[in-house]
């Protein structure tokens, strides 16, 4: 009832929350549901004077290409409803914007209204809903939180276990090089061929003399 200005980014949430709880698990793409987000409100909220707005996703460079990912998006401005063509719309809107009753469905939803009105019952399970909507947010934001520490730590201890196995090899390879040349020193071979043979320095030869 108040434009805040946020509806586009709403309707965007609005419709990954219902694609959410229809795509169920082992299920594939294709067998996604039509998308319908709809908002009826007293105010014009793109100010070009039309009494609804529609959106669908067409390609930027050929408008006539639509991507056909079966999702729709309606804005109604309901004070504007003596300029919809279609009598039955026309007479929903109205009864949105003035109470006003001139048709079999208005009729019925004013009497569902009436029912309504007062009930603390379903304005509780109105704000249950909003309230589990909130914490299935969170709690995806927290799972994704938590997965992505766990792949962090399951890389930390792949990388570990490479760095480990590269410096086990280093050291495995240098330990070898020297009991190479102390075996070289044995049997009295002088210490530049040593050197050359082995690649450890004249120090560590002294150092093994």
């Amino acid at each position: 009832m108040v434009n805040r200005g946020d509806l586009p980014m709403r309707a965007r949430y609005y419709q990954s929350v219902a694609d959410v709880e229809n795509l169920n698990r082992g299920m594939g793409y294709s067998e996604m549901k039509e998308n319908y987000t709809l908002f009826l409100c007293p105010f014009d909220l793109f100010g070009r004077g039309l009494p609804v707005y529609t959106f669908e996703n067409t390609c930027r460079e050929a408008p006539e290409i639509k991507l056909n990912d079966k999702t729709l998006k309606v804005f109604y401005n309901f004070k504007r409803y003596d300029m919809i063509p279609d009598e039955e719309r026309k007479r929903l809107l109205e009864f949105f914007s003035s109470g006003r009753s001139a048709s079999k469905l208005t009729g019925r939803l004013d009497v569902i209204l009436k029912e309504l009105r007062g009930k603390q019952k379903w304005r509780n399970e109105y704000m249950t809903w909003e309230m589990m909507l909130k914490e299935r947010h969170d709690d995806g934001r927290d799972e994704g939180r938590t997965e992505g520490i766990a792949i962090g730590e399951k890389r930390g201890r792949t990388e570990g276990i490479a760095i480990g196995e590269k410096r086990g090899r280093a050291e495995g390879m240098a330990a070898g090089k020297i009991e190479t040349a102390r075996n070289m020193l044995k049997n009295g071979l002088s210490a530049d061929l040593i050197t050359k043979c082995t690649g450890i320095s004249a120090q560590q030869i002294s150092e093994l003399l």
